[in-house]
């Protein structure tokens, strides 16, 4: 579920929900923009840090 494709509002809604579950986040314009930004959960999660920060894109791990 991790890896849905982002198609429409509901699906999108139900990822960002997913996300912020996932990682504890609390602000859901935070989620969605991260999300968006990132094209799926997977992709979001692993771009946070441990502390729950966004890495740079560009940030080799």
């Amino acid at each position: 579920m991790v890896n849905v494709v982002l198609i429409n509002d509901k699906i999108t809604d139900r990822a960002v929900k997913m996300l912020m579950e996932m990682t504890g986040m609390d602000d859901y314009d935070m989620a969605k923009e991260l999300l968006l930004k990132m094209g799926s959960v997977q992709a979001a999660i692993d771009s946070l840090d441990l502390n729950g920060n966004s890495l740079p894109t560009n940030t080799v791990l």
